[in-house]
């Protein structure tokens, strides 16, 4: 629950205690000159500050585990939800008092009981994280010895068999925002055509993309590392009109949101998900079109026509090879069709003419 601030020229860390955070800054010098120090500091100051014979209960020590720890809106109400189901079993089997007495069994029984209820592989594997953080955090923090977790398991989810569009169809879905929503236009032209994740493109600001030398720098990336992407002259015109949009619209500032929101802020996360969904509807489309299934398509349409597991890295933005075959490859009636023509054996046989 300890953690550490960079200030330029000293460390801000804080530790909880009671539930209540403190703080202190060091100095970047001496013994604190690095910031892994400083942060062994912030944990021995929350050691020393917490009464190991106080009885804690599991909801205090989690509510405040996800109060510091941020995040998306819509996770932090899925993991408060998770806390006050996880609760109410614990208080069933008398043991919601006092955490020390919250076992492997007990934790096992949980669990059970969510198989028993029918709930789904992905559901269960979020709540095992969830409680896989927080007695990580407990252990840490010197309230238990020994995390009751480190023998749980996750379950193995079934793969989704996903129905992607066809290339014909995303050109569809393109058509319809350049004509009816110009500003997210181009973010869908980057997702059809690039593959790219929604945050590195939710997040992106004017000032990421850079014209004249025809590059755009993705900077928040979920890898951490930055990329700089070449700009094709299509992709630069694309985005001179998206420019001249956003002036046109009052939303333009140079260290402003790329595809900002109506009040220039932050875009809401399934603003462009409906927007998408609107798009493949009007269009005739019937398949379940995410932003998301645009990285499925744009791995399975290279792969099938370059089979270069490489090229899909450096487009994509991609690191782990396993992930890419497990989980975005995928076999398309197309390229399905295509490998029968390409193992075909010409029998000799003709249809009868009736």
């Amino acid at each position: 629950m300890a953690g550490v601030t960079d200030r330029k020229t000293s460390w801000q860390i804080w530790w909880v205690v009671d539930g209540e955070r403190q703080f202190a800054t060091l100095p970047k010098s001496g013994d604190f000159c690095k910031k892994r120090a400083a942060k062994k500091e912030a944990d021995k100051r929350e050691r020393d500050g917490t009464n190991k014979d106080k009885v804690c209960t599991f909801k205090a020590l989690a509510d405040s585990y996800f109060k510091n720890k941020g995040g998306a809106d819509a996770t932090r109400f899925k993991e408060g939800k998770f806390v006050e189901v996880f609760e109410e079993f614990l208080q069933r089997k008398s043991c919601a008092k006092d955490i020390k007495v919250i076992t492997d069994l007990v934790i096992g029984a949980y669990i059970a009981d969510r198989q028993e209820k029918k709930y789904s592989p992905a559901s269960i594997n979020f709540e095992i994280t969830c409680l896989k953080w927080i007695f990580k955090k407990f252990c840490s923090a010197g309230f238990i010895i020994g995390n009751p977790t480190d023998g749980i398991k996750y379950f193995k989810e079934d793969r989704m068999v996903k129905v992607l569009p066809t290339k014909e169809e995303v050109e569809k879905i393109l058509r319809w925002f350049e004509i009816n929503e110009p500003l997210f236009y181009p973010w869908v032209y980057f997702l059809a055509t690039r593959g790219w994740r929604r945050n590195e493109l939710g997040l992106m600001k004017v000032e990421d993309v850079d014209l004249p030398n025809e590059r755009l720098y993705v900077k928040n990336t979920k890898t951490g590392v930055q990329r700089t992407e070449r700009l094709p002259q299509q992709d630069c015109l694309i985005l001179s009109e998206h420019f001249i949009n956003l002036k046109k619209n009052k939303l333009y500032k140079a260290s402003g949101y790329l595809f900002p929101s109506k009040d220039g802020e932050l875009l809401c996360k399934n603003t462009l998900l409906k927007k998408v969904k609107q798009a493949a509807k009007a269009v005739g489309i019937t398949k379940n079109i995410t932003n998301h299934l645009f990285r499925h398509y744009v791995v399975t349409s290279i792969l099938d026509q370059t089979a270069n597991i490489e090229v899909v890295k450096a487009i994509t933005g991609h690191k782990d090879t396993k992930t890419i075959l497990e989980h975005y490859a995928h076999a398309t009636p197309e390229n399905i069709k295509r490998g029968l023509e390409i193992t075909h054996i010409n029998m000799g046989l003709k249809a009868e003419k009736n």
